[in-house]
C-alpha cells in the first residue's frame, strides 16, 4: 500500500516545472494594471538589489520609488494564474532566511519556495480526476519520491508491516 502525501507531491511536480522553465527561461509574466507599491525593510530591498536579475527571471517585475519603496508591477504565471503581491514578499523572506552559499543555492531555495506557495495543501480536497493527475504527474518525474525539501512524496507500507501492525504475524 502506497500513501502520498499530496502537498510534497504537488511540490515536486511544480518545482520540476519551474526549475525546466528556468534553465529554458520561459517563465510567463503577467504585468499589473497598475504598480502595487510595497515598503520594504532596508533587509529585504538589499536582498532585491542583490537578487534583481534572479527576481527577474522568475518573472516578477518592479522598479524604485525612493530608498525603500518599490512598485511591483509584473508577477509570475503559476498554475495558470498571476501569483499575488504576498508571494513575492514570501521569496524574499525565504532568500533571507535561507543560508545559501552561492547564487546557485539561492535559485534552488527560491524556486523551491516557489514550488511550496503555489502546491496544493494537505488539507485541500482533491477530486478523484485532480488526484489521478497529480499521481501521473508524479510518476512521470525523473525524481518523484522526496519534495525539494527532501520530505517524502510516497511512503509503501508493505503487506508484512501492516500484518505486523494489526498483530498477525509475530516479530
Amino acid at each position: 500500500m502506497c500513501t502520498i502525501d499530496q502537498h510534497a507531491a504537488h511540490e515536486r511536480i511544480l518545482y520540476e516545472n519551474l526549475m525546466n522553465q528556468f534553465r529554458q527561461e520561459t517563465v510567463i509574466s503577467q504585468r499589473l494594471v497598475s504598480p502595487v507599491m510595497l515598503r520594504l525593510t532596508p533587509m529585504e530591498t538589499q536582498i532585491l538589489k542583490d537578487n534583481r536579475e534572479l527576481l527577474e527571471r522568475f518573472g516578477f517585475g518592479f522598479e524604485a520609488f525612493g530608498s525603500d519603496a518599490f512598485g511591483l508591477n509584473a508577477v509570475p504565471v503559476l498554475l495558470k494564474e498571476p501569483s499575488g503581491v504576498g508571494f513575492f514578499t514570501e521569496i524574499l523572506d525565504a532568500i533571507s532566511d535561507g543560508t545559501v552559499s552561492n547564487v546557485y543555492d539561492t535559485k534552488i531555495l527560491a524556486v523551491a519556495t516557489m514550488a511550496c506557495k503555489a502546491a496544493v495543501k494537505g488539507h485541500d480536497r482533491l477530486s478523484i480526476q485532480e488526484a489521478e493527475s497529480l499521481i501521473s504527474q508524479l510518476l512521470k518525474l525523473e525524481n518523484p519520491f522526496t519534495c525539494p525539501h527532501g520530505r517524502p512524496t510516497i511512503i509503501e507500507l508493505t503487506r508484512y508491516e501492516l500484518e505486523k501492525k494489526f498483530k498477525r504475524i509475530q516479530n
